[in-house]
């Protein structure tokens, strides 16, 4: 009869077998690269999920780099023309919620416990970026009355900072842990109360949009104030958020009454210490893509 510590010393090693079972070798990669060649993958205008989410050890080094899909489901991804889910054995409830919204998709490859699962994506063109565009924005902060107390024109490797003021009074493009994988966004830190960021962008022309905003993880451990975040279509408020300091990264799509120019307002309501603010953007078309 086995003694407790040889029954746990067994237990571990059957664990190790079961996951190993469950993780890819890390020859089965360079296989479901070239499946991703064979199908005319294009970084451009296509995007790859990895199913469990944590599980991004192997694409450190890969010739292209995952979105976030710890909250896939939630998600338009009309960015994207196509979007290829790579799942491992176990690939988690986000995976079945994703599944479950859109169905299962068509298998491009299998092997080395590894399936490349393509999904042609559908819905309305996006039209113009604004992630894209920092270049076209009129950056400012403001006073409560709307006066003009700076106008940010410093540009900086990833958009523009705030003349005079600290480095993270800024709006940048930056890979930021607004999610448990981190995603592509703007950071958008309020100043400190009274006064509010202000970027508008003249030239949008936009009617429609699909707006996300959220902190960082950092952001959400402050247990402070909420921020504000209000976007406007010409002078039609389209979106007014008393943004709580929680770890989630909201979706929405909204759209005026008439097409115009795009503000997008950011202030703290009391403290804006450790306001990790972030928020992405693009405006949608009327028609859907071909």
């Amino acid at each position: 009869m086995l003694g407790p510590v040889a029954l746990a010393a067994l237990f571990a090693v059957v664990r190790l077998g079961l996951e190993t079972a469950d993780v890819p070798a890390d020859d089965a990669y360079p296989a479901l690269y070239a499946a991703l060649a064979a199908d005319g993958f294009d970084a451009g205008q296509d995007a790859i999920a990895v199913f469990p989410a944590w599980s991004l050890r192997a694409w450190v080094d890969a010739p292209v780099r995952p979105i976030s899909s710890d909250v896939l489901s939630e998600d338009d991804l009309l960015r994207y023309r196509r979007v290829y889910l790579v799942v491992e054995p176990d690939p988690s409830d986000e995976h079945e919620r994703f599944v479950a919204q859109r169905g299962p998709g068509e298998l491009v490859h299998e092997g080395g416990r590894l399936r490349l699962v393509r999904y042609a994506l559908s819905g309305p063109r996006v039209v113009y970026d604004f992630r894209e565009h920092l270049q076209d924005a009129v950056i400012e902060i403001q006073d409560r009355s709307g006066e003009t107390q700076v106008v940010c024109t410093d540009v900086i490797a990833l958009g523009v900072h705030c003349d005079g003021r600290k480095e993270w009074q800024r709006l940048t493009r930056e890979w930021r842990l607004v999610t448990e994988n981190g995603r592509e966004v703007m950071w958008a830190h309020p100043p400190k109360k009274p006064e509010r960021l202000v970027v508008k962008y003249p030239g949008a022309g936009a009617q429609t949009l699909s707006v996300g905003w959220g902190f960082t993880r950092t952001g959400s451990e402050k247990k402070d104030a909420p921020v504000h975040f209000t976007v406007r279509v010409g002078d039609e408020v389209v979106l007014d958020e008393s943004v709580p300091r929680a770890f989630r990264f909201r979706q929405k799509t909204v759209r005026a009454a008439q097409p115009g120019p795009v503000t997008f307002e950011i202030w703290a309501e009391q403290s804006n210490a450790r306001a990790h603010f972030t928020f992405d953007a693009y405006a949608l078309g009327d028609e859907d893509r071909p």
